[in-house]
C-alpha cells in the first residue's frame, strides 16, 4: 500500500471516495465505459481500500448521501450533468454537503458504536436519526430468524419480513434522498416543455433523456432570471429535500422507477409481501443497493437470508449491451465494484436498460 493512503484520516478518506464517484459519473456521462474500469482498478491499486478507516468512511458515504429522482426516476448522474453547467446553485439545501464535523459526528453512529433503540419516527433536526435507523434496520434483519412451525405460516412470515425490515429500509432511505418534480410547468405555460419531458421519461435511451431535462432546465432558468421576471425557482420545481420528515406521495414510490429501469416489473419490490420470493440472484444485489446496504460483507449476508450469493464464480450475474459490445458481470465484478467504494446509483445507471444506448 502506499504510504499516503495508509495514514489518510476518515475524513480524508471520505472526500477521497467523494472525487473518486464523481470522476466515475463524469466517465459514465461520456459514455466510457473502459476508462470507467480502468479508474476503478487505478483506485484500488492505491491501497486505499486497506486504509483501516476505509470501510467507516465507505459506511457513512454510501449511507448518508442522498440520492436524486426527478419525477420518481433515479437521477444521479442527471443532477451531476446539470451542475456541472451551473444549475440548482440557488437552492444549496437541495445538496447538502457534509462537513468535517458531521463526518466524524456520523463515524461514532458506524457497527462499531453501541446500538440504540430504533425510533417509530425520524426527528428532522437530528440528520443522524436518518443514518442510524438504516444501519439499525439492517442489523435486526440478518439477526432475524424466522420460527420454524408446524402449519409453516409462509405468509405470516413473508408479511413479518416486509413490515417489519424491508418497507422500513424503504421508507428510512427515502427520508434521506431527494425528489425533483416538474410537476408546476402546465401552471406557468410551460406545456411544451412538459409534454416534452413526459415522453422522454418512457425512453430508453439516457442520451435523450439527459438532454430533454436539461433543455427544460435552462428555459426555466432563462425565464427567472429574464430581466423583469417576478417567477422563481421554485414555481418551476417541486423538491423534497434531503432528510425531510415528510415526503410527497411521488417520493413513496421511487422503488418503482428503480426497478423499471433495470427491466423489472415496477411493482417488483412490493411483490415480496405476497408472491414467491423472486429466484434472482441480480434482484437481491439490486435491492441491496437501493436499500444502500453499505459494504460488500453486509451485501452479501443480505442476499443470503433470500438463499443468494456474490461468491458464485461461475453465474453470469447481468449482461449489458454497451455501443454494440456485450459484456458479462459476474459476482467478483461486482464485488470489486463494491469494495473499492463505487456510488451505488453509478452502478445502477451503468446497468440500467438507458445508459449505454446510441
Amino acid at each position: 500500500m502506499n504510504d499516503i493512503y495508509r495514514n489518510l484520516s476518515l475524513v480524508e478518506v471520505y472526500h477521497k471516495l467523494e472525487d473518486y464517484n464523481k470522476k466515475l459519473g463524469e466517465l459514465l456521462l461520456q459514455n466510457d465505459l473502459e476508462e470507467f474500469q480502468q479508474t476503478v482498478e487505478d483506485f484500488i491499486d492505491t491501497g486505499i481500500t486497506d486504509n483501516p478507516q476505509f470501510e467507516s468512511a465507505l459506511i457513512i458515504y454510501r449511507t448518508a448521501k442522498p440520492h436524486y429522482f426527478i419525477e420518481g426516476i433515479p437521477s444521479d448522474l442527471i443532477i451531476q450533468s446539470l451542475q456541472n453547467k451551473g444549475y440548482f446553485q440557488d437552492v444549496p439545501a437541495t445538496f447538502p454537503v457534509l462537513d468535517d464535523t458531521a463526518i466524524m459526528q456520523f463515524a461514532t453512529l458506524t457497527s462499531t458504536a453501541p446500538k440504540r433503540r430504533r425510533r417509530s419516527v425520524i426527528s428532522q433536526e437530528e440528520l443522524e436519526e436518518s443514518f442510524e435507523e438504516l444501519i439499525d434496520i439492517y442489523d435486526d434483519f440478518i439477526d432475524y430468524k424466522p420460527e420454524l412451525t408446524v402449519t409453516e405460516d409462509l405468509k405470516f412470515i413473508q408479511d413479518e419480513i416486509f413490515f417489519a425490515y424491508l418497507s422500513p429500509m424503504k421508507e428510512a432511505r427515502s427520508r434521506i434522498d431527494c425528489h425533483i418534480n416538474f410537476s408546476k410547468f402546465a401552471i406557468k405555460g410551460f406545456d411544451t416543455e412538459k409534454v416534452l419531458y413526459d415522453d422522454i421519461a418512457q425512453t430508453d435511451n439516457f442520451s435523450n433523456r439527459l438532454a430533454a431535462i436539461e433543455e427544460v432546465v435552462t428555459n426555466v432558468y432563462d425565464t427567472v432570471y429574464r430581466a423583469g421576471s417576478t417567477l422563481s425557482f421554485h414555481d418551476f420545481f417541486e423538491i423534497d429535500q434531503p432528510y425531510a420528515e415528510t415526503k410527497t406521495e411521488k417520493a413513496k414510490y421511487s422503488e418503482r422507477q428503480f426497478f423499471l429501469g433495470l427491466s423489472y416489473h415496477h411493482a417488483k419490490f412490493t411483490d415480496l409481501q405476497t408472491k414467491p420470493y423472486p429466484k434472482d440472484t441480480f434482484f437481491y444485489l439490486a435491492l441491496a443497493m437501493f436499500l444502500s446496504i453499505p459494504t460488500t460483507n453486509r451485501i452479501e449476508a443480505f442476499m443470503n437470508k433470500f438463499g443468494f450469493t456474490l461468491n458464485s464464480y461461475y453465474e453470469i450475474i447481468r449482461i449489458k449491451e454497451v455501443k454494440g459490445d456485450t459484456y458479462h458481470f459476474y459476482g467478483h465484478h461486482f464485488r470489486k465494484w463494491l469494495d473499492s467504494g463505487i456510488d451505488y446509483f453509478l452502478i445502477y445507471e451503468l446497468l440500467s436498460k438507458e445508459w449505454g444506448n446510441a
